[in-house]
């Protein structure tokens, strides 16, 4: 028999609601009589109208006053229109994030190919890295550590059938996180009626819109950022629990995006110290999240202490003003600072602008929407004038540390795309101060509601339009320089020729974008049935061509082998146009000329003969004689700048002949060159005119740049310094790539 329970607790349930209902009502009154004294009292940030209007709703819902704006049977249901509303605002999001994502934007880069081949890589090496490391944090990519999370997301899809769009989708859809909990954080943390119309406003930011559809780590990296404020904000205002979720989202961003790191750091700094009184109340959380915190950073700290030059490897190619010996930290503070405030330039966000590369932008459309700017602003204007507000303080500081990571380099969008997440918390801050003004001032409450929300979705939905109708034709360029259009397209093309002929032997020119040996991995698998090779080392060298070989030029290339004087007619197998229905990619038959040998030789007599220019050494200008070189000038290897580089046209040895009009005294050469085993030979002639020479090697390969330096034993008196620089392992002819030159007395 079953039995009853204890009276007192079943009496104390009954009357539970009611009782919560009779203190909400004296809240009520005493934040009634305090919003009488205030000035401002209509304003619902105040903590007076804020407090009486929570109070307000909840009486009104103890007394059981029918629900107001409920759609037919939804009440029936449990779920409120605003749900409805949400759920219709997110799948106007997932919508326009996934549809045609393979055709938009229309390139398919390899920084996006490298996240899912990284993670294949790593399934089949056993989770190891190239170098034996189980579960590593960064990944290389470009010469350079600067994945990490983001390889680990793109696992699933690398089991998968490799496609544009399932790299693309599966990264899309973790960018859902960003509507979701900035909806709830309004909804829970804000206490903002109108919460659901977060979906509608993320979805109709451009940048957002843009990068959300590509498999690029910053998306990924700023969701985490989002993921990181929401769940710090239910740890500031909620429960004190929520704290480790929000380190563990913080440090999923640290590790998704190399921008991110500077930005997390400088969150964390800063909402350390400003909520410093509240994490020192409960001691036993603070050391909880302490040492989780210290165990997220264990592995950044593990790879800082084996790859102490990747830091520096990764500011050097990224060309920062960070390692810029001739600038002062004043100078550099100086450098970071313009670089961060323009982080918050209006012109740069809510206009159009030519600041970035073009496929980066979206024609016309400014990064965020111009008619956002106002609501950005009051937002703003809301937070500091109630910035004593947690919810205020956290959301302020994330605005100013989101450009912190990109002003370390040259700001792009890219670097600043998380500037996204807290621009979107101020929209809705402003946009809602302006929904219960006119609530509170008009009686058109509800046609505004429901024509701004018309409007966002509107908004969206003819953005979507313009990127997959007119996107294609938006920017000309669609080369190395601009859209690097053409991966699924030529591999594509590429899959069609093997498949008809799997013996063809295709060379595919590689200048059309960067790394395209990864883009082919992920079109055409491994072991690549295609050879990469530019048609210029055809041009400059006499090479075998197989006459059923099959080569993929570009329109540039046909025209240079054509001037050259050294092909015949080439035989055009087809062409793939660019979507404005110009050429884009040839693919022909080539054949050299009956007397390429005799032109090829008169050649080689020319370019063997050196090059003369005049440096500036020891306060002296001095003549210089150098193998023929193509990139950059001969007084680059001699700037003081590692990050500028020099290289042979085709020569090996590179041979540098100094020839000082005053006699200097030297004791040691330092030369600083790439990966390549290399040997270099140093001949000194002495005043004297005798001759003494020395040498030194290394024949271990390296991944980055390092120095090789040659040690006289003592001090020698030059009169003509000869550097000879050999890549051991390499026949001529190829590139000697030489990044500095210097030396000691």
């Amino acid at each position: 028999m079953p039995v009853d329970p204890d009276p007192t607790v079943w009496d104390y349930l009954k009357t539970l609601p009611e009782r919560r209902r009779l203190q909400k009502l004296k809240r009520l009154e005493e934040a009634q009589a305090l919003a009488e004294t205030s000035p401002d009292s209509a304003d619902l940030n105040k903590p007076s109208e804020r407090l009486a209007s929570e109070a307000q709703e909840t009486l009104n819902q103890g007394a059981a006053q029918p629900l107001k704006l409920t759609l037919p049977g939804l009440a029936k249901l449990g779920t409120s229109w605003q749900t409805w509303a949400f759920l219709a605002g997110m799948l106007v999001y997932l919508f326009t994030r996934l549809i045609q994502i393979d055709k938009f934007p229309i390139y398919f880069f390899c920084d996006e190919a490298i996240q899912t081949m990284s993670a294949f890589d790593l399934i089949r090496n056993g989770f190891k890295d190239p170098a034996g490391h189980f579960l590593p944090a960064y990944f290389q990519n470009g010469g350079q550590y600067n994945l990490g999370f983001s390889v680990y997301w793109q696992m699933i899809p690398a089991l998968l059938q490799r496609s544009v769009a399932i790299t693309r989708g599966f990264a899309a859809l973790i960018t859902l996180v960003f509507p979701i909990s900035l909806a709830f954080a309004l909804k829970d943390i804000f206490k903002f009626k109108h919460w659901w119309l977060a979906p509608l406003v993320v979805s109709a930011i451009p940048a957002w819109f843009l990068h959300s559809r590509t498999a690029f780590e910053t998306a990924l990296g700023a969701s985490m950022f989002a993921l990181f404020l929401y769940f710090y904000l239910k740890y500031r205002l909620q429960n004190r629990k929520f704290l480790y979720l929000s380190l563990i989202f913080g440090a999923l961003a640290f590790y998704a995006y190399t921008p991110m790191q500077m930005v997390m750091l400088v969150s964390g700094v800063l909402l350390l110290v400003i909520d410093f009184r509240y994490h020192w109340q409960d001691k036993a959380t603070l050391l909880r999240g302490l040492l989780l915190l210290a165990l997220l950073a264990a592995p950044d700290l593990w790879f800082r202490q084996t790859h102490q030059e990747a830091i520096k490897q990764h500011l050097n190619l990224l060309h920062s003003y960070i390692l810029e010996p001739t600038l002062s930290i004043g100078q550099k503070l100086l450098y970071f600072i313009e670089r961060y405030l323009r982080g918050f330039d209006p012109s740069y966000w809510f206009l159009y602008n030519k600041q970035d590369l073009a496929r980066h932008l979206m024609l016309g459309w400014g990064h965020m929407p111009s008619l956002f700017f106002p609501f950005v602003a009051l937002g703003v204007w809301q937070a500091f004038k109630y910035w004593r507000r947690p919810e205020n303080r956290v959301i302020l500081v994330a605005f100013f540390a989101a450009p912190s990571g990109a002003a370390l380099v040259e700001p792009s969008i890219t670097r600043l795309l998380m500037m996204v997440v807290p621009f979107a918390y101020l929209t809705c801050l402003g946009l809602v101060w302006c929904l219960n003004l006119v609530q509170q001032k008009t009686i058109y409450f509800k046609p505004v509601l429901a024509t701004l929300t018309v409007l966002l979705a509107l908004s969206t939905g003819w953005m979507t339009f313009d990127a997959l109708w007119n996107g294609p034709t938006w920017y000309p360029d669609y080369t190395l320089y601009g859209m690097q259009w053409g991966g699924k397209q030529v591999f594509g093309e590429i899959k069609d020729q093997l498949a008809d002929d799997p013996q063809a032997k295709i060379t595919i020119t590689p200048s059309w974008a960067n790394n395209t040996d990864i883009i082919g991995r992920f079109f055409l698998g491994d072991p690549l049935p295609v050879q990469f090779n530019s048609i210029n080392s055809y041009i400059s060298n006499l090479l075998p061509i197989d006459e059923k070989t099959l080569f993929v030029l570009t329109p540039e290339e046909v025209d240079n082998l054509q001037k050259s004087g050294k092909f015949k007619p080439p035989v055009i197998s087809s062409i793939l146009d660019w979507p404005d229905g110009r050429p884009g990619f040839y693919f022909l038959k080539l054949a050299y000329v009956d007397n390429a040998a005799t032109i090829f030789e008169q050649e080689a007599i020319e370019l063997r003969k050196p090059m003369q220019d005049v440096v500036s050494l020891f306060g002296q200008e001095v003549p210089v004689e150098f193998s023929r070189i193509d990139m950059a000038k001969i007084a680059s290897a001699f700037d003081g700048d590692e990050r500028t580089l020099t290289r042979t046209l085709q020569a090996n040895p590179f041979v540098i002949k100094l020839a000082f009009p005053n006699p200097v005294k030297i004791s040691e050469v330092i030369t600083t060159i790439g990966s390549p085993a290399t040997q270099i030979t140093v001949t000194v002639k002495r005043p004297d005119g005798s001759q003494v020479e020395y040498q030194a090697a290394v024949e271990q390969l390296s991944q980055s740049i390092r120095q090789l330096p040659v040690i006289f034993g003592k001090t020698e008196e030059v009169s003509t310094l000869t550097i000879s620089i050999l890549s051991i392992d390499e026949k001529e002819p190829t590139h000697v790539h030489v990044w500095e030159i210097s030396f000691k007395q």
